[in-house]
């Protein structure tokens, strides 16, 4: 993938690290574990990595700030409040590891993708069409291109 397509890049590291975690209310990582806008053939519980937008950093360098929103949703008929909240607590310790380990965890070689910093910006809840959505929003200082943040 181009090193221009910071997006891409930023939502595909998201959803590699996510798949790195074994999390007890996901059976699979394929239909359950999605980049970009969820399609109509959504399966609950989901997490969604999506990467709408990035600014440029630093103009020709090929540095960008990221917005990162991760949602997990859930059936609220199936899952109680709790049960998705702690759901989603376990998805969004994934980002929350420190600056040293959540950066150096998002970058990904395969992807040619460096995280440089990764800042908290938002969290939040919703009942959505029957569906608990939570999110967190992080700032993704970022490249990519990748070199070693180890």
């Amino acid at each position: 993938m181009p090193a221009n397509n910071i997006t891409q890049l930023c939502q595909k590291a998201a959803k590699a690290l996510i798949d790195s975690h074994d999390l007890s209310f996901i059976t699979d990582e394929t239909t359950q574990i999605v980049t970009g806008i969820a399609s109509e053939d959504i399966s609950l519980p989901m997490v969604i990595c999506q990467c709408m937008q990035a600014d440029a950093a630093v103009p020709y360098e090929g540095n960008w700030s990221a917005h990162l929103r991760i949602e997990v949703r859930s059936n609220a008929d199936d899952t109680t409040q709790d049960e998705h909240h702690e759901n989603a607590g376990d998805v969004f310790a994934i980002f929350m590891g420190g600056v040293q380990a959540t950066r150096v965890a998002l970058s990904n070689a395969t992807l040619g993708f460096t995280a440089q910093q990764v800042l908290p910006v938002r969290q939040g809840w919703e009942l959505n069409d029957n569906s608990w959505v939570s999110y967190i929003e992080l700032t993704v200082e970022c490249a990519g291109t990748y070199f070693s943040v180890a």
